[in-house]
């Protein structure tokens, strides 16, 4: 796979870790349980063989002979769709610089411009963290 590309997978792996941790803190926050997460393949028995079905398009993922190999194939799918919490450290970077902000010939000023995009997503994240801050105030309030 081509390194942007990698970079990116990787970054968005890690935006979406990030949310799951930042969700269960903000449940814990507020002293709520987390919601429970639905199951999303169903093995499902058709003739001989034993269907993996995506629950929320209905899709057929794979089949397989045996009870046993399909529920692995299917418990595979599941670990496979959610990223584990433990997997953040993996992330090299955790957000790519996207070309269009960064139009740098030398070394110096592509440390420049890493510099720079670190600031901003700094800014956006306080912001982030200020406003659900104050949606949970609200929501303190209004229980």
């Amino acid at each position: 796979m081509h390194q942007a590309i990698q970079q990116r997978v990787e970054g968005v792996a890690a935006l979406h870790i990030r949310s799951h941790i930042a969700t269960a803190a903000f449940y814990a926050m507020i002293g709520r349980e987390l919601p429970v997460q639905q199951i999303r393949y169903q093995v499902q028995t058709k003739g001989n063989a034993y269907h993996i079905v995506e629950l929320s398009t209905g899709l057929t993922k794979g089949f397989r002979w045996t009870w046993k190999a399909a529920i692995n194939f299917a418990q595979t799918l599941e670990a496979r769709s959610r990223p584990s919490v433990t997997d953040w450290h993996r992330v090299s970077r955790p957000w790519p610089i996207p070309a269009s902000l960064c139009s740098h010939t030398s070394r110096a000023e592509d440390a420049t411009c890493a510099r720079e995009a670190h600031r901003a997503r700094k800014r956006v994240l306080a912001f982030l963290f200020r406003l659900i801050n104050k949606m949970l105030s609200a929501l303190r309030r209004a229980t």
